[in-house]
């Protein structure tokens, strides 16, 4: 056996089985053999060499090395970097979110994240070859990403990295948001940590030098911790402060660079060379300037993370791990709040939880988008949105008092723009109603009654499911009263002086805050105790739009108490959006877990993001290098679900799919009897007459991932590797659900049509998914699956890439010899959804549409098999950068950091 790394082929291999075995627990000679047994590898030498290089590696997996207390040198330490019951730090931290009732379960989640996060992202802090490391943790927006990096920061520290960094927004009112909750809930022992920066103060070059920290940090067990915020002038003078260090002090000084809101400034916005925060903040994590430092990006809205250029070695892109967290119990997210389509046709759809959604009417908002909406028009109006918003703000408030015992944190958002002035106006259009709630005979005599009616409607309203104590109005009534004369209104913008602010140092009761403002309520920002929300900010990308969201998030004791009042009408439909990136986010996070549980990295496999029907990912400047994303299309299963309106290309389709059944009928072997879902299905076709097929197929030119030439890209470079030669193509036709008749696709096969009803699209046919999970096994005969997988298939939830694996294991084959799998769906052009009501299509209300195609619809679903080959992917766009509904001004982050800078106090 060797005994050391030597020459530049021994070192790649080395590299690939350490990333692939290092942590995964398998067998490196069982992987190595199967390698070799497929003859692909013939070479004696090259042989001898893998073998020798796996024993090599495996002999320091099995070595039990001992930890080796260090001193001034540094040392190999062996994975996993944390093992329970290990940390001063993370246990003052655990005993602190008991305190804080958190549940043993979200305790445990917690716990168990931020392990793996450590263990799957993080070097040993003092390993001899320290590889500096690129991850990403996806939060949900306001789900707890704090807490979730403050944990990960108390276990970091505690296993040996002595220089924290943590970046916050743009803002000061967020950078302090996040200073707070680190004294509060991390520093629970300042005899461990030096602080670097407090509530009232960013960072400053300190009067004592850098070296003298880290050596007190060094000789106290201590480490340093920094909260800063994304600002030029302060990155400036951190990176200015570090290097007064020696490089070698530099070069031994293990670092940890957390980047909350990481989408936000972050990546790189020129249009040529580097923004400056982008700049900055790749210098702090540049392996050159800190050779011992770890990126680690949490953000909810990833999207701009993972369209970044991954190029250089110094790039921020995520790498090494994108680790998805799972939200606590009682959190509220889009899915919740909106409902979500199935992931996929087999699946099951989300319907909203609560029905907390009310609706601004279009005049309405056209009187808020020009100004001219005033309250004293608007007070008897029933319908205005925004004085029944305010009603609701106080009534939810009291019934709070009224369960509670007390009245804590509550306050009411109005989001309706991004431009200052209009906040100001707002204000002032409201400020004779806000004398009326503090003037006891206008409230008794204009507002109270109005308060009570509403409040009658609500609770007596079939729709709505109260799961707290509901009391009488006149319980409530005088808390009302109390309530209505106590709100402070406040404008929250860069240029305002009196911004909002929450402190648990608070006396109660607390004073119930109404919010008006813009972005910089749009980020990070968490408004306690947020009952009601007022939004009208409309924005074309999905990241925005998201984090828009402040009422996103946690409501313990009130969740039937929260309303978020927003129009819904065409070219703003609001509910749709976010019902739509809800479907988005449990798409990507399937895809990120399958690959982690495929031991696949972003930095070999990109993580793919679907795209959104309405909105683009992200801002043109941030994705502008989507176009030379690559893609792969591994373990994937992909659906047409986009048609072209015209009647010619739908019938052309037709006409290409009898066709090409025809030919494939004549010339190769099939089976319909005995297969898996009783499809037809024709096996062992050509990859040519496929993309042949493909190739003449109508395709709708906006959808780039799905598309004759994404796909037909993909299995040329496949058939270049010796993948995909071979296809089996089945034409589904279900026993069950709604078939909306029998037709003879072609001499000799009849099929069953299938219903998909239609969505709501401006220029196509658009259906939900096409394919059901289970189509995946189409191709195999019924009596080739083990007992084994047949009790897996039990699981309602079975994630594709399982499905894939027992579609391998039931046609015998592995590797190459896996063939691909196409499947063929005939549309009845009259579907309509289960349980069609025809009244609701008058009403409005109907989300889903009958399909209303001018022909049969023919889609295809594409089954791409495991490959073997990790270099196998192929370019494709991942953003559709057209925008529709926008009547506001999107986020200009450049204005945002230029304003931030400005207001900035410097050194």
């Amino acid at each position: 056996m060797i005994t050391a790394i030597e020459t530049t082929e021994q070192q790649k291999f080395y590299e690939y089985l350490k990333s692939q075995f290092m942590q995964a627990g398998e067998s490196i000679k069982d992987a190595i053999d199967a390698l070799l047994n497929t003859g692909l590898i013939t070479d004696i030498a090259q042989v001898e060499m893998m073998k020798d290089v796996g024993n090599f590696l495996q002999h320091q997996i099995d070595l039990k090395a001992k930890i080796v207390k260090a001193g001034p040198g540094i040392v190999d330490t062996p994975r996993p970097l944390w093992t329970d019951g290990q940390g001063k730090r993370w246990d003052l931290v655990k005993q602190s979110l008991q305190k804080m009732n958190f549940s043993a379960v979200d305790i445990q989640e917690i716990d168990d994240s931020t392990t793996a996060i450590l263990n799957e992202g993080f070097e040993p802090p003092r390993k001899k070859k320290f590889v500096v490391r690129r991850g990403l943790v996806l939060g949900y927006v306001q789900s707890g990403k704090t807490t979730n990096f403050i944990s990960l920061i108390a276990k970091a520290a505690d296993s040996g990295y002595k220089f924290i960094i943590v970046l916050t927004g743009i803002t000061d009112n967020l950078r302090v948001q996040t200073q707070i909750r680190i004294d509060e809930r991390l520093i629970l022992d300042p005899t461990q940590w030096i602080q670097l920066t407090t509530q009232e103060s960013d960072f400053r070059a300190s009067e004592i030098n850098a070296a003298a920290f880290f050596t007190a940090a060094q000789t106290g067990n201590l480490a340093v911790i920094a909260v800063v915020k994304k600002n030029s002038k302060r990155l400036q003078s951190l990176i200015d402060w570090l290097n007064t260090l020696d490089h070698s002090i530099r070069s031994t000084l293990p670092i940890l660079v957390v980047d909350d809101e990481a989408d936000q400034a972050t990546p790189n916005t020129a249009k040529k060379g580097k923004s400056t925060i982008n700049r900055l903040v790749e210098k702090l994590a540049d392996p050159e300037f800190m050779p011992r430092n770890i990126y680690m990006a949490y953000t909810a809205t990833p999207f701009a993370n993972l369209l970044m250029d991954g190029t250089e070695e110094k790039s921020l892109y995520p790498r090494d791990l994108v680790y998805p967290i799972s939200p606590g119990a009682g959190y509220f997210g889009a899915a919740e709040l909106f409902g979500r389509d199935a992931v996929d046709e087999n699946g099951e759809e989300v319907s909203p939880e609560v029905k907390v959604l009310r609706l601004v009417s279009e005049d309405e908002v056209e009187k808020v988008r020009h100004n001219t909406w005033r309250y004293e028009t608007e007070l008897d109006n029933p319908d205005s949105a925004l004085i029944n918003a305010l009603l609701w703000f106080i009534l939810a408030t009291a019934v709070r008092v009224y369960r509670e015992g007390e009245r804590d944190f509550s306050s009411m958002m109005i989001h309706t723009s991004s431009k200052t002035d209009d906040h100001t106006h707002m204000k002032n259009a409201l400020e004779g109603y806000f004398e009326s709630l503090k003037n006891p005979q206008k409230f008794a005599s204009e507002i109270a009654p109005r308060l009570k009616k509403l409040w009658l409607e609500e609770v007596n309203s079939p729709e709505i499911e109260f799961t707290g104590l509901i009391p009488e109005w006149h319980e409530i009534e005088s808390a009302c009263s109390e309530i209505a004369a106590a709100i402070e209104v406040k404008i929250d913008n860069h240029k305002s002086s009196d911004r909002i602010f929450y402190s648990d140092k608070e006396n109660l009761p607390r004073v119930p805050k109404i919010v008006i403002g813009g972005n910089t309520l749009s980020r990070g920002l968490t408004l306690e105790g947020l009952v009601c929300s007022y939004f009208l900010r409309a924005s074309g990308q999905c990241d925005s739009v998201l984090q828009l969201g402040r009422w996103f998030g946690y409501r313990r004791g009130y969740e039937d108490l929260q309303r978020i009042y927003m129009p819904n009408y065409k070219p703003i439909e609001f509910m749709e959006w976010f019902r739509s990136l809800a479907l988005l986010e449990a798409d990507l996070r399937e895809q990120i877990e399958s690959m982690r549980q495929d031991n696949i990295t972003p930095g070999q496999l990109p993580v793919r993001i679907r795209n959104h029907p309405y909105l683009s990912l992200t801002s043109a400047a941030k994705s502008r290098l989507a176009v030379a994303a690559q893609i792969s299309f591994s373990n994937q299963r992909k659906d047409t679900t986009i048609y072209p309106m015209a009647r010619v290309p739908l019938e052309n389709n037709l006409e290409n799919a009898k066709s090409f059944v025809s030919q494939i009928k004549n010339d190769y072997e099939s089976e319909r009897q005995l297969t898996f879902n009783g499809y037809p299905v024709f096996y062992n076709i050509p990859s040519r007459l496929i993309m042949e097929f493909l190739k003449r197929h109508n395709f709708v030119p906006d959808a780039k991932e799905i598309s004759h030439q994404a796909w037909n890209d993909y299995i040329a470079k496949a058939n270049s590797l010796n993948e995909l030669d071979l296809w089996n193509v089945f034409i589904a036709s279900p026993k069950q659900g709604k078939i909306s008749g029998s037709v003879e696709f072609v001499d000799g096969v009849c099929i069953s049509k299938i219903s998909r009803a239609g969505r709501k699209h401006n220029e196509h046919l658009r259906t939900g998914t096409l394919s059901n999970r289970t189509d995946i096994l189409s191709d195999l005969k019924s009596d080739s699956l083990s007992t084994q997988d047949v009790d897996a298939l039990r699981d309602k939830h079975i994630a594709d890439h399982e499905l894939f694996a027992i579609r391998s294991r039931g046609l015998a084959k592995t590797g190459k010899e896996v063939p691909g799998l196409m499947g063929l769906y005939l549309i009845d052009k009259d579907s309509t959804p289960k349980n069609w009501d025809p009244s609701n299509q008058l009403t409005g209300i109907a989300r889903l549409q009958p399909l209303m195609a001018p022909a049969d619809v023919v889609g295809i679903s594409m089954f791409f098999p495991r490959t073997t080959e990790l270099s196998l992917a192929v370019n494709y766009t991942a953003v559709d950068l057209s925008r529709i509904g926008v009547f506001d001004d999107d986020e200009d982050i450049d204005q945002l950091i230029e304003e931030a800078e400005n207001e900035d106090t410097g050194e």
